[in-house]
């Protein structure tokens, strides 16, 4: 067996040799006893095995305290929210003031230094020359 082989069986099947499949079982206690980073790996799970037995346990008997600990330390980390983005800033005082003022801004520079309007042709006298026949040469003039 190698050790990566045994990384994956400890992260499958977890550090107890029983529910490993018959076929590597001998194999991988032959590697635990002889291999001292999987002993290390080996004792990782076992902690974690024993942490996930004490999460599951619903007997609140005497001694029991530390299994209640960490049972609330695991249910605050299922339980926590992952921080979002605060937007809040954009809809303060400050920023609606600076919003305004960018309005009225705009509207005071396009008033004051804006163009001058165009000498627009009253409606009426486009249709008409228009309809009796000769605004097709009224259509190619610019407007006076």
């Amino acid at each position: 067996m190698t050790l990566d082989l045994f990384i994956r069986c400890l992260d499958t099947f977890g550090a107890d040799f029983r529910r490993w499949p018959e076929e590597y079982r001998s194999d991988a206690m032959d590697l635990r006893n002889a291999s001292a980073e999987a002993r290390r790996h080996w004792e990782a799970a076992r902690r974690l095995d024993t942490l996930f037995a004490l999460d599951r346990a619903t007997t609140r008997a005497e001694g029991a305290a530390p299994a209640s600990l960490i049972d609330g330390a695991l249910r605050r980390i299922r339980n926590a929210r992952r921080p979002a983005i605060d937007w809040s800033w954009l809809f303060g005082r400050p920023m609606r003031a600076a919003l305004a003022a960018t309005f009225a801004a705009g509207v005071l520079s396009g008033v004051l230094i804006g163009p001058e309007p165009l000498a627009v042709r009253p409606q009426g006298e486009f249709v008409i020359s228009f309809l009796l026949g000769d605004g097709a040469t009224d259509l190619m003039e610019p407007l006076r």
